[in-house]
Protein backbone atom coordinates (compact mmCIF):
# COMPACT_ATOMS: atom_id res chain seq x y z
CA UNK A 1 0.00 0.00 0.00
CA UNK A 2 3.03 2.26 0.99
CA UNK A 3 4.36 2.04 -2.50
CA UNK A 4 1.36 2.80 -4.50
CA UNK A 5 0.73 5.95 -1.90
CA UNK A 6 4.47 7.05 -2.84
CA UNK A 7 3.67 6.44 -6.37
CA UNK A 8 0.88 8.59 -6.20
CA UNK A 9 2.26 11.63 -4.81
CA UNK A 10 4.94 11.10 -7.53
CA UNK A 11 2.29 11.94 -9.86
CA UNK A 12 0.46 14.53 -7.76
CA UNK A 13 3.88 16.19 -7.13
CA UNK A 14 4.37 16.51 -10.77
CA UNK A 15 0.95 17.57 -11.65
CA UNK A 16 1.18 20.13 -9.14
CA UNK A 17 4.58 21.44 -9.89
CA UNK A 18 3.87 21.80 -13.67
CA UNK A 19 0.52 23.65 -13.00
CA UNK A 20 -1.51 20.58 -14.15
CA UNK A 21 -4.57 21.69 -11.75
CA UNK A 22 -7.06 20.26 -14.15
CA UNK A 23 -5.77 16.78 -14.01
CA UNK A 24 -5.72 16.39 -10.47
CA UNK A 25 -9.94 15.70 -10.22
CA UNK A 26 -8.69 12.06 -9.10
CA UNK A 27 -7.05 13.16 -5.80
CA UNK A 28 -10.14 15.12 -4.68
CA UNK A 29 -11.37 14.43 -1.32
CA UNK A 30 -14.57 16.50 -0.77
CA UNK A 31 -16.74 18.41 -0.51
CA UNK A 32 -15.04 18.54 2.99
CA UNK A 33 -16.54 22.26 3.86
CA UNK A 34 -20.48 22.11 3.13
CA UNK A 35 -21.13 25.24 4.92
CA UNK A 36 -20.66 28.95 6.05
CA UNK A 37 -19.46 29.50 9.03
CA UNK A 38 -21.29 32.27 11.23
CA UNK A 39 -20.51 32.38 14.74
CA UNK A 40 -23.84 31.09 16.57
CA UNK A 41 -22.28 31.25 20.38
CA UNK A 42 -23.78 32.38 23.46
CA UNK A 43 -20.91 35.95 24.20
CA UNK A 44 -18.97 36.17 26.97
CA UNK A 45 -19.10 39.07 29.71
CA UNK A 46 -16.99 41.79 28.79
CA UNK A 47 -15.57 44.38 31.10
CA UNK A 48 -13.02 47.03 31.24
CA UNK A 49 -8.90 45.90 31.12
CA UNK A 50 -8.23 47.76 34.16
CA UNK A 51 -10.89 46.37 36.18
CA UNK A 52 -9.15 43.07 36.12
CA UNK A 53 -5.31 44.78 36.22
CA UNK A 54 -4.94 44.96 32.58
CA UNK A 55 -3.70 48.56 30.99
CA UNK A 56 -5.75 49.39 27.57
CA UNK A 57 -2.50 51.75 26.76
CA UNK A 58 -0.67 48.38 26.58
CA UNK A 59 -3.70 46.19 24.90
CA UNK A 60 -3.41 49.20 22.37
CA UNK A 61 0.80 48.33 22.04
CA UNK A 62 0.22 44.93 21.79
CA UNK A 63 -1.99 45.26 18.74
CA UNK A 64 0.55 47.57 17.62
CA UNK A 65 3.76 45.11 17.50
CA UNK A 66 0.73 42.53 16.47
CA UNK A 67 0.24 44.04 13.22
CA UNK A 68 3.64 45.13 12.52
CA UNK A 69 4.24 41.44 13.62
CA UNK A 70 6.74 40.09 10.37
CA UNK A 71 4.56 37.77 8.23
CA UNK A 72 2.02 37.22 11.02
CA UNK A 73 -0.89 39.03 9.19
CA UNK A 74 -3.36 38.68 12.45
CA UNK A 75 -7.15 38.66 11.60
CA UNK A 76 -8.75 38.03 14.72
CA UNK A 77 -7.86 38.75 18.93
CA UNK A 78 -9.53 37.94 21.83
CA UNK A 79 -8.20 38.80 25.72
CA UNK A 80 -9.99 37.25 28.38
CA UNK A 81 -8.72 37.42 31.93
CA UNK A 82 -10.62 36.02 35.13
CA UNK A 83 -12.93 34.45 33.18
CA UNK A 84 -14.04 37.80 31.32
CA UNK A 85 -13.15 39.53 28.05
CA UNK A 86 -11.45 42.76 28.54
CA UNK A 87 -10.48 43.07 24.28
CA UNK A 88 -12.01 41.87 21.20
CA UNK A 89 -10.86 42.89 18.05
CA UNK A 90 -10.45 41.82 14.30
CA UNK A 91 -8.71 43.39 11.73
CA UNK A 92 -11.65 44.33 8.69
CA UNK A 93 -12.48 42.37 6.96
CA UNK A 94 -12.32 39.19 9.12
CA UNK A 95 -14.67 39.13 11.76
CA UNK A 96 -14.97 37.98 15.15
CA UNK A 97 -19.01 37.15 13.98
CA UNK A 98 -17.30 34.44 11.31
CA UNK A 99 -16.10 31.35 12.56
CA UNK A 100 -12.57 30.56 11.41
CA UNK A 101 -10.91 27.53 10.70
CA UNK A 102 -8.46 26.52 13.66
CA UNK A 103 -6.27 23.94 12.10
CA UNK A 104 -4.31 21.97 14.42
CA UNK A 105 -6.09 23.98 17.37
CA UNK A 106 -8.53 21.04 16.66
CA UNK A 107 -6.63 18.33 18.33
CA UNK A 108 -6.97 19.96 21.64
CA UNK A 109 -10.89 19.60 21.70
CA UNK A 110 -10.22 15.87 20.64
CA UNK A 111 -7.95 15.24 23.51
CA UNK A 112 -11.20 17.00 25.82
CA UNK A 113 -13.59 14.60 24.24
CA UNK A 114 -11.06 11.60 24.90
CA UNK A 115 -10.82 12.88 28.55
CA UNK A 116 -14.77 13.11 28.55
CA UNK A 117 -14.74 9.83 27.24
CA UNK A 118 -12.23 8.27 29.99
CA UNK A 119 -14.12 9.69 32.90
CA UNK A 120 -17.57 7.50 31.16
CA UNK A 121 -15.49 4.31 31.39
CA UNK A 122 -15.70 4.15 27.50
CA UNK A 123 -12.10 3.78 27.18
CA UNK A 124 -9.02 3.80 28.89
CA UNK A 125 -5.62 5.05 27.36
CA UNK A 126 -3.55 2.11 27.72
CA UNK A 127 -6.33 0.61 25.18
CA UNK A 128 -4.65 -0.59 21.95
CA UNK A 129 -6.04 0.16 18.56
CA UNK A 130 -5.64 -3.33 17.55
CA UNK A 131 -8.09 -4.30 20.30
CA UNK A 132 -10.80 -1.23 18.94
CA UNK A 133 -10.06 -1.91 14.73
CA UNK A 134 -9.58 -5.62 14.90
CA UNK A 135 -11.04 -5.55 11.40
CA UNK A 136 -8.17 -3.43 9.89
CA UNK A 137 -5.20 -5.93 11.17
CA UNK A 138 -4.37 -8.99 9.48
CA UNK A 139 -1.62 -11.91 10.19
CA UNK A 140 0.83 -9.78 8.87
CA UNK A 141 0.59 -6.79 10.75
CA UNK A 142 3.67 -6.01 12.88
CA UNK A 143 3.96 -6.69 16.40
CA UNK A 144 4.72 -2.48 16.11
CA UNK A 145 1.36 -1.65 14.81
CA UNK A 146 -0.20 -3.83 16.94
CA UNK A 147 1.66 -2.38 20.16
CA UNK A 148 0.21 1.04 19.35
CA UNK A 149 -2.02 2.36 22.12
CA UNK A 150 -4.09 5.45 22.75
CA UNK A 151 -1.69 7.18 24.66
CA UNK A 152 0.72 7.14 21.98
CA UNK A 153 -1.95 8.77 19.88
CA UNK A 154 -1.82 11.42 22.10
CA UNK A 155 1.56 12.03 22.53
CA UNK A 156 2.36 11.87 18.76
CA UNK A 157 4.87 9.04 19.70
CA UNK A 158 3.65 6.56 17.13
CA UNK A 159 5.64 6.49 14.62
CA UNK A 160 2.94 6.34 11.61
CA UNK A 161 4.54 6.45 8.49
CA UNK A 162 1.00 7.58 7.28
CA UNK A 163 0.96 11.08 7.05
CA UNK A 164 -1.82 13.96 6.70
CA UNK A 165 -0.69 14.79 3.35
CA UNK A 166 -1.32 10.93 2.46
CA UNK A 167 -4.63 11.42 2.80
CA UNK A 168 -4.84 12.95 -0.61
CA UNK A 169 -4.39 9.42 -2.26
CA UNK A 170 -6.17 7.10 0.63
CA UNK A 171 -10.26 6.64 1.42
CA UNK A 172 -9.32 4.98 4.66
CA UNK A 173 -7.53 6.88 6.91
CA UNK A 174 -7.10 4.22 9.48
CA UNK A 175 -6.59 1.52 7.09
CA UNK A 176 -3.72 3.90 5.65
CA UNK A 177 -2.22 4.70 9.36
CA UNK A 178 -2.22 0.86 10.11
CA UNK A 179 -0.80 -0.50 6.85
CA UNK A 180 1.65 1.87 6.54
CA UNK A 181 2.99 0.31 10.00
CA UNK A 182 5.63 2.59 12.20
CA UNK A 183 9.45 3.81 12.19
CA UNK A 184 9.97 3.02 15.09
CA UNK A 185 8.29 1.48 18.34
CA UNK A 186 5.25 3.23 19.77
CA UNK A 187 6.36 5.28 22.46
CA UNK A 188 10.22 5.76 21.48
CA UNK A 189 10.12 9.25 20.33
CA UNK A 190 8.20 12.00 19.80
CA UNK A 191 6.94 13.21 15.56
CA UNK A 192 3.85 15.42 14.90
CA UNK A 193 1.25 13.71 12.65
CA UNK A 194 -1.87 14.78 12.34
CA UNK A 195 -3.35 11.09 11.39
CA UNK A 196 -2.73 10.41 15.54
CA UNK A 197 -5.37 12.78 15.84
CA UNK A 198 -7.65 11.53 13.25
CA UNK A 199 -7.21 7.66 14.85
CA UNK A 200 -8.39 8.96 17.74
CA UNK A 201 -11.37 10.40 16.50
CA UNK A 202 -12.53 7.48 14.55
CA UNK A 203 -12.06 5.61 17.92
CA UNK A 204 -14.05 7.76 19.63
CA UNK A 205 -16.85 6.94 16.89
CA UNK A 206 -16.36 3.11 17.38
CA UNK A 207 -16.07 3.70 20.99
CA UNK A 208 -18.99 5.63 21.86
CA UNK A 209 -21.74 5.03 18.12
CA UNK A 210 -22.01 8.35 17.16
CA UNK A 211 -19.88 11.11 15.51
CA UNK A 212 -17.42 13.43 17.84
CA UNK A 213 -19.73 16.56 17.35
CA UNK A 214 -22.96 14.40 18.31
CA UNK A 215 -20.83 12.95 21.17
CA UNK A 216 -19.47 16.42 22.05
CA UNK A 217 -23.00 18.74 21.45
CA UNK A 218 -24.47 18.15 24.69
CA UNK A 219 -21.00 16.95 26.34
CA UNK A 220 -19.38 19.91 25.75
CA UNK A 221 -20.52 22.41 22.99
CA UNK A 222 -23.76 23.25 24.57
CA UNK A 223 -23.45 23.22 27.82
CA UNK A 224 -20.33 25.83 26.58
CA UNK A 225 -23.08 27.98 24.28
CA UNK A 226 -22.13 26.61 21.04
CA UNK A 227 -23.82 25.94 18.46
CA UNK A 228 -23.66 24.48 15.19
CA UNK A 229 -20.51 23.58 15.16
CA UNK A 230 -18.80 22.15 11.34
CA UNK A 231 -16.00 19.72 11.36
CA UNK A 232 -14.86 18.45 7.89
CA UNK A 233 -14.71 14.70 7.53
CA UNK A 234 -12.47 12.23 5.94
CA UNK A 235 -13.95 10.19 2.79
CA UNK A 236 -15.46 7.83 5.10
CA UNK A 237 -17.61 10.27 6.93
CA UNK A 238 -15.83 10.47 10.67
CA UNK A 239 -14.10 13.95 11.32
CA UNK A 240 -10.90 14.46 10.32
CA UNK A 241 -10.17 15.43 14.75
CA UNK A 242 -6.86 17.17 13.57
CA UNK A 243 -7.70 19.68 11.62
CA UNK A 244 -11.26 20.63 9.98
CA UNK A 245 -13.21 22.45 12.81
CA UNK A 246 -14.47 25.85 12.20
CA UNK A 247 -15.04 28.32 15.33
CA UNK A 248 -14.99 32.13 16.36
CA UNK A 249 -12.29 33.57 17.93
CA UNK A 250 -14.21 34.15 21.27
CA UNK A 251 -15.30 30.29 21.34
CA UNK A 252 -11.76 29.59 20.98
CA UNK A 253 -11.27 31.33 23.96
CA UNK A 254 -13.91 29.95 25.91
CA UNK A 255 -11.72 26.21 25.32
CA UNK A 256 -8.87 27.94 27.00
CA UNK A 257 -11.06 29.13 30.08
CA UNK A 258 -12.38 25.50 30.21
CA UNK A 259 -9.21 24.25 30.72
CA UNK A 260 -8.33 27.09 33.32
CA UNK A 261 -11.02 26.10 34.68
CA UNK A 262 -9.36 22.48 34.98
CA UNK A 263 -12.36 21.66 32.68
CA UNK A 264 -15.76 23.58 34.93
CA UNK A 265 -18.20 25.62 33.52
CA UNK A 266 -21.21 27.69 34.69
CA UNK A 267 -24.24 26.01 33.25
CA UNK A 268 -27.67 28.03 34.45
CA UNK A 269 -25.67 29.36 37.16
CA UNK A 270 -24.32 26.46 38.33
CA UNK A 271 -20.78 25.03 37.96
CA UNK A 272 -20.55 21.50 36.20
CA UNK A 273 -17.36 19.20 35.46
CA UNK A 274 -17.54 18.87 31.59
CA UNK A 275 -13.98 17.43 31.50
CA UNK A 276 -12.93 15.53 34.22
CA UNK A 277 -9.79 17.45 36.30
CA UNK A 278 -7.13 15.20 36.97
CA UNK A 279 -7.46 14.54 32.91
CA UNK A 280 -6.70 18.64 32.07
CA UNK A 281 -4.07 18.16 34.48
CA UNK A 282 -2.12 15.33 32.73
CA UNK A 283 -2.89 16.81 29.21
CA UNK A 284 -1.93 20.12 29.84
CA UNK A 285 2.19 18.90 31.11
CA UNK A 286 4.87 17.79 28.97
CA UNK A 287 4.95 14.14 29.08
CA UNK A 288 8.94 13.82 28.56
CA UNK A 289 9.23 14.10 24.39
CA UNK A 290 12.05 15.98 22.99
CA UNK A 291 9.89 17.75 20.40
CA UNK A 292 12.85 19.76 18.86
CA UNK A 293 11.38 22.84 18.96
CA UNK A 294 11.43 25.51 21.92
CA UNK A 295 7.60 23.93 23.37
CA UNK A 296 6.73 20.53 25.19
CA UNK A 297 4.01 18.22 24.40
CA UNK A 298 1.51 16.75 26.66
CA UNK A 299 -2.02 14.84 25.41
CA UNK A 300 -2.41 17.19 22.11
CA UNK A 301 -1.37 20.24 24.11
CA UNK A 302 1.60 22.29 23.58
CA UNK A 303 3.23 23.52 26.92
CA UNK A 304 5.74 26.34 27.67
CA UNK A 305 7.37 27.82 30.32
CA UNK A 306 4.73 29.59 31.58
CA UNK A 307 1.88 27.67 31.07
CA UNK A 308 0.64 26.24 27.70
CA UNK A 309 -1.39 26.46 24.53
CA UNK A 310 -3.56 25.14 21.51
CA UNK A 311 -2.18 25.88 18.62
CA UNK A 312 -3.22 25.56 14.71
CA UNK A 313 -0.88 26.31 11.19
CA UNK A 314 -0.70 29.88 9.63
CA UNK A 315 -1.01 31.30 13.43
CA UNK A 316 -3.84 29.95 15.36
CA UNK A 317 -3.35 29.95 18.81
CA UNK A 318 -5.70 30.06 22.36
CA UNK A 319 -2.84 31.11 25.03
CA UNK A 320 -3.49 29.86 28.74
CA UNK A 321 -1.71 31.12 31.01
CA UNK A 322 -2.93 29.55 34.80
CA UNK A 323 -0.75 32.04 37.12
CA UNK A 324 -2.14 35.10 35.78
CA UNK A 325 -5.60 33.46 34.93
CA UNK A 326 -5.46 34.84 31.55
CA UNK A 327 -6.51 33.39 28.07
CA UNK A 328 -5.65 34.93 24.56
CA UNK A 329 -7.31 33.58 21.46
CA UNK A 330 -5.55 34.43 17.81
CA UNK A 331 -6.23 33.72 14.34
CA UNK A 332 -3.98 34.62 11.68
CA UNK A 333 -2.80 34.04 8.30
CA UNK A 334 0.72 33.99 8.98
CA UNK A 335 3.29 32.52 6.49
CA UNK A 336 4.89 30.58 9.59
CA UNK A 337 3.50 26.96 9.18
CA UNK A 338 4.08 26.18 12.97
CA UNK A 339 3.29 27.96 16.62
CA UNK A 340 6.38 30.58 16.48
CA UNK A 341 8.39 31.03 19.67
CA UNK A 342 8.30 35.21 18.64
CA UNK A 343 4.67 35.07 19.03
CA UNK A 344 4.61 33.85 23.15
CA UNK A 345 7.61 36.05 23.82
CA UNK A 346 5.35 39.07 22.78
CA UNK A 347 2.23 37.79 24.78
CA UNK A 348 4.53 36.76 27.59
CA UNK A 349 5.73 40.37 27.27
CA UNK A 350 2.23 42.12 27.74
CA UNK A 351 0.65 39.18 30.07
CA UNK A 352 3.20 37.61 31.79
CA UNK A 353 6.25 39.59 32.47
CA UNK A 354 5.58 41.85 35.77
CA UNK A 355 2.05 41.93 35.19
CA UNK A 356 0.56 40.12 38.68
CA UNK A 357 -1.60 43.18 39.29
CA UNK A 358 -5.79 42.63 40.40
CA UNK A 359 -6.95 46.44 39.60
CA UNK A 360 -6.04 49.45 38.03
CA UNK A 361 -7.41 52.78 37.90
CA UNK A 362 -9.89 53.80 34.63
CA UNK A 363 -7.87 55.59 32.40
CA UNK A 364 -10.98 56.73 30.59
CA UNK A 365 -8.99 58.44 27.84
CA UNK A 366 -6.66 55.13 27.03
CA UNK A 367 -9.94 53.01 27.51
CA UNK A 368 -11.91 55.10 24.42
CA UNK A 369 -8.86 54.90 22.27
CA UNK A 370 -8.44 51.27 22.76
CA UNK A 371 -12.74 50.63 22.22
CA UNK A 372 -12.31 52.97 19.04
CA UNK A 373 -9.33 50.59 17.48
CA UNK A 374 -11.47 47.71 18.28
CA UNK A 375 -13.37 48.32 15.39
CA UNK A 376 -11.68 50.42 13.25
CA UNK A 377 -8.12 48.00 12.47
CA UNK A 378 -7.79 46.49 9.07
CA UNK A 379 -6.20 44.26 7.39
CA UNK A 380 -2.30 45.10 6.32
CA UNK A 381 -2.74 48.98 7.91
CA UNK A 382 -0.51 50.02 10.16
CA UNK A 383 -1.51 51.07 14.16
CA UNK A 384 -0.28 55.15 13.71
CA UNK A 385 0.81 56.44 17.34
CA UNK A 386 -2.23 57.96 18.78
CA UNK A 387 -3.98 54.49 18.59
CA UNK A 388 -5.65 54.46 15.51
CA UNK A 389 -5.69 52.77 12.01
CA UNK A 390 -4.90 54.34 8.66
CA UNK A 391 -5.14 53.73 4.84
CA UNK A 392 -3.58 55.03 2.20
CA UNK A 393 -5.58 57.85 0.14
CA UNK A 394 -6.71 56.42 -3.00
CA UNK A 395 -8.77 58.28 -6.29
CA UNK A 396 -12.28 56.20 -5.60
CA UNK A 397 -13.81 59.40 -7.71
CA UNK A 398 -11.28 58.54 -10.68
CA UNK A 399 -11.36 54.66 -10.30
CA UNK A 400 -15.11 54.20 -10.84
CA UNK A 401 -14.93 55.45 -14.04
CA UNK A 402 -12.48 52.79 -14.92
CA UNK A 403 -14.49 50.24 -13.41
CA UNK A 404 -17.25 51.21 -15.13
CA UNK A 405 -15.40 51.27 -18.64
CA UNK A 406 -14.15 47.85 -18.22
CA UNK A 407 -18.57 46.77 -18.69
CA UNK A 408 -18.64 44.21 -21.16
CA UNK A 409 -15.28 43.34 -21.84
CA UNK A 410 -14.27 39.91 -22.12
CA UNK A 411 -10.36 38.28 -22.22
CA UNK A 412 -9.20 35.00 -23.45
CA UNK A 413 -6.61 33.51 -21.44
CA UNK A 414 -3.55 31.92 -23.17
CA UNK A 415 -2.77 28.52 -21.53
CA UNK A 416 -5.22 27.95 -18.63
CA UNK A 417 -4.06 26.50 -15.49
CA UNK A 418 -4.47 28.77 -12.30
CA UNK A 419 -7.67 28.57 -9.91
CA UNK A 420 -9.20 31.42 -7.79
CA UNK A 421 -8.66 29.09 -5.14
CA UNK A 422 -5.17 29.47 -3.37
CA UNK A 423 -2.52 26.43 -4.13
CA UNK A 424 -2.85 25.96 -0.11
CA UNK A 425 -6.69 25.65 -0.34
CA UNK A 426 -7.12 23.80 -3.10
CA UNK A 427 -4.46 21.37 -1.71
CA UNK A 428 -5.84 21.26 2.01
CA UNK A 429 -9.59 20.92 0.66
CA UNK A 430 -8.53 18.22 -2.34
CA UNK A 431 -10.77 20.88 -4.36
CA UNK A 432 -8.93 21.77 -7.72
CA UNK A 433 -10.12 23.19 -11.46
CA UNK A 434 -8.90 22.91 -14.66
CA UNK A 435 -8.25 26.62 -14.71
CA UNK A 436 -9.41 29.95 -16.18
CA UNK A 437 -9.82 30.46 -19.80
CA UNK A 438 -11.39 33.37 -20.31
CA UNK A 439 -12.01 36.56 -17.42
CA UNK A 440 -14.93 38.54 -18.52
CA UNK A 441 -15.94 42.03 -16.66
CA UNK A 442 -19.49 43.80 -15.65
CA UNK A 443 -20.14 46.71 -13.98
CA UNK A 444 -24.20 46.37 -11.99
CA UNK A 445 -25.64 48.32 -9.25
CA UNK A 446 -22.59 50.18 -8.18
CA UNK A 447 -19.48 46.75 -7.68
CA UNK A 448 -17.53 45.75 -10.49
CA UNK A 449 -18.37 41.70 -10.98
CA UNK A 450 -15.51 39.77 -12.26
CA UNK A 451 -16.67 36.30 -14.21
CA UNK A 452 -13.51 33.53 -13.59
CA UNK A 453 -14.71 31.04 -16.68
CA UNK A 454 -13.16 27.44 -16.91
CA UNK A 455 -14.29 24.91 -19.18
CA UNK A 456 -17.11 24.08 -17.36
CA UNK A 457 -18.16 26.12 -14.37
CA UNK A 458 -17.79 29.40 -14.20
CA UNK A 459 -17.32 31.49 -10.93
CA UNK A 460 -18.35 34.89 -10.04
CA UNK A 461 -17.02 37.10 -7.39
CA UNK A 462 -18.43 41.03 -6.61
CA UNK A 463 -15.23 43.47 -6.22
CA UNK A 464 -16.15 46.65 -3.98
CA UNK A 465 -13.88 49.87 -4.73
CA UNK A 466 -11.32 50.20 -2.39
CA UNK A 467 -13.63 48.62 -0.07
CA UNK A 468 -14.80 45.17 0.59
CA UNK A 469 -17.65 43.35 -0.22
CA UNK A 470 -18.61 40.01 1.77
CA UNK A 471 -20.16 37.35 -0.45
CA UNK A 472 -20.24 33.37 -0.65
CA UNK A 473 -18.28 31.73 -3.21
CA UNK A 474 -19.32 28.15 -4.26
CA UNK A 475 -16.74 25.81 -5.76
CA UNK A 476 -17.69 21.59 -6.05
CA UNK A 477 -20.01 21.62 -3.34
CA UNK A 478 -17.86 23.67 -0.61
CA UNK A 479 -19.24 27.34 0.09
CA UNK A 480 -16.26 30.01 1.35
CA UNK A 481 -17.10 33.67 2.47
CA UNK A 482 -15.24 35.81 0.76
CA UNK A 483 -14.44 39.93 1.53
CA UNK A 484 -13.28 41.18 -2.08
CA UNK A 485 -12.23 44.92 -2.82
CA UNK A 486 -10.52 46.38 -5.57
CA UNK A 487 -8.57 49.25 -6.17
CA UNK A 488 -7.56 50.79 -9.89
CA UNK A 489 -3.95 52.48 -10.16
CA UNK A 490 -1.45 52.74 -12.84
CA UNK A 491 2.26 51.00 -12.83
CA UNK A 492 5.45 52.53 -13.71
CA UNK A 493 4.57 52.35 -17.87
CA UNK A 494 1.59 53.95 -16.80
CA UNK A 495 -0.77 51.50 -17.63
CA UNK A 496 -3.87 51.20 -15.37
CA UNK A 497 -3.35 47.93 -13.29
CA UNK A 498 -6.83 46.14 -11.50
CA UNK A 499 -5.60 45.13 -7.95
CA UNK A 500 -8.23 42.50 -6.75
CA UNK A 501 -7.66 41.33 -3.11
CA UNK A 502 -9.96 38.53 -2.14
CA UNK A 503 -9.89 37.28 1.38
CA UNK A 504 -11.02 34.09 2.90
CA UNK A 505 -12.30 35.38 5.47
CA UNK A 506 -13.07 31.75 7.07
CA UNK A 507 -9.74 30.84 6.03
CA UNK A 508 -5.80 31.64 6.45
CA UNK A 509 -5.46 32.55 2.79
CA UNK A 510 -5.73 35.22 0.58
CA UNK A 511 -5.66 35.87 -3.41
CA UNK A 512 -4.41 39.06 -5.34
CA UNK A 513 -5.13 39.54 -8.80
CA UNK A 514 -3.41 41.90 -10.53
CA UNK A 515 -5.11 42.80 -13.83
CA UNK A 516 -2.78 44.97 -16.09
CA UNK A 517 -3.79 46.45 -19.14
CA UNK A 518 -1.75 46.96 -21.65
CA UNK A 519 -1.77 47.50 -25.46
CA UNK A 520 -3.61 46.07 -28.71
CA UNK A 521 -6.43 45.07 -26.58
CA UNK A 522 -3.87 42.93 -24.55
CA UNK A 523 -4.14 41.79 -20.42
CA UNK A 524 -1.43 40.33 -18.36
CA UNK A 525 -2.43 38.80 -14.98
CA UNK A 526 -0.60 38.41 -11.65
CA UNK A 527 -1.31 35.94 -9.15
CA UNK A 528 0.42 35.84 -5.18
CA UNK A 529 -1.12 33.91 -2.42
CA UNK A 530 -0.49 34.25 1.34
CA UNK A 531 0.73 32.30 3.19
CA UNK A 532 3.44 32.11 0.58
CA UNK A 533 3.38 28.20 -0.40
CA UNK A 534 6.96 28.05 -1.91
CA UNK A 535 9.02 29.20 1.67
CA UNK A 536 6.36 26.78 3.36
CA UNK A 537 6.59 23.99 0.97
CA UNK A 538 10.37 24.17 1.69
CA UNK A 539 10.10 23.98 5.37
CA UNK A 540 7.29 21.15 5.23
CA UNK A 541 9.52 18.87 3.39
CA UNK A 542 12.16 19.79 5.78
CA UNK A 543 10.49 18.84 8.71
CA UNK A 544 8.93 16.00 7.51
CA UNK A 545 11.55 14.43 4.72
CA UNK A 546 10.92 10.92 6.33
CA UNK A 547 7.15 11.09 4.72
CA UNK A 548 8.61 11.37 1.48
CA UNK A 549 10.15 8.93 -0.53
CA UNK A 550 14.06 9.23 -1.01
CA UNK A 551 14.53 9.39 -4.17
CA UNK A 552 11.83 12.67 -4.48
CA UNK A 553 13.72 14.10 -1.98
CA UNK A 554 17.68 13.43 -3.63
CA UNK A 555 16.09 14.93 -6.59
CA UNK A 556 14.61 18.24 -5.28
CA UNK A 557 17.81 18.87 -3.34
CA UNK A 558 20.04 17.94 -6.54
CA UNK A 559 17.70 20.27 -8.55
CA UNK A 560 17.47 22.73 -5.69
CA UNK A 561 16.89 26.15 -8.57
CA UNK A 562 14.46 24.42 -11.08
CA UNK A 563 12.02 23.30 -7.92
CA UNK A 564 12.20 26.73 -6.68
CA UNK A 565 11.52 28.48 -10.00
CA UNK A 566 8.91 25.71 -10.36
CA UNK A 567 7.23 26.74 -6.96
CA UNK A 568 7.54 30.23 -7.83
CA UNK A 569 5.64 30.07 -10.86
CA UNK A 570 3.06 27.74 -8.97
CA UNK A 571 2.79 30.34 -6.12
CA UNK A 572 2.97 33.05 -8.29
CA UNK A 573 1.85 32.67 -11.83
CA UNK A 574 1.29 34.99 -14.87
CA UNK A 575 -1.16 34.25 -17.36
CA UNK A 576 -1.71 36.38 -20.82
CA UNK A 577 -4.63 37.18 -22.10
CA UNK A 578 -6.86 39.21 -25.21
CA UNK A 579 -10.13 40.71 -25.76
CA UNK A 580 -12.95 38.49 -26.95
CA UNK A 581 -14.20 41.02 -29.81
Amino acid sequence: MYLITNAKKLDFMWKMLRRELGELGGYEHGPCKISETLVRSAPLLSVTPESQGLSSEEIINFYRELSDFKGFKPHSAVIMKNGMVVSKTAWKPYSTGIRHVTHSMAKSIISLAIGIAEGEGLLTLDEKICDIFPKHFSLISSKRIRDVRIVHLLTMSTGARFFEADTIFEEDWVKGFIEGDLKWNPGEKFEYNSINTYLLSALLTKKTGVSVTEYLKTRLFEPMGIRDVLWERSPMGREKGGWGLYMGTEEMAKFGQLCLNKGAWIVNGKAVQLVPAGYIERATVSRGFDTGDDFGYGYQFWTMDNGYMMNGMFGQYVIVYPEQNIVIALNSGSDNMFSDPEVIRLTDKYFVNNKARKLLPLNRLALNRLRKLETSLEYGVKISADGSAKADNYDAKAARKKFEALDGKVYEIEAPSVSILPVIMQCMQGNFTEGINKLAFRYENDALHVDFVCDKETFTIKVGQNEAINSLLEMHGEKFLIAVKGQMKQDEDDRDVLKIMIYFTEMTSTRLIKVVFCEDDEIIIKMSETPVISQLFSEYITRNDDMFPKNIIETMNDEKEIVELLLDRLSEPRLRGKIVE
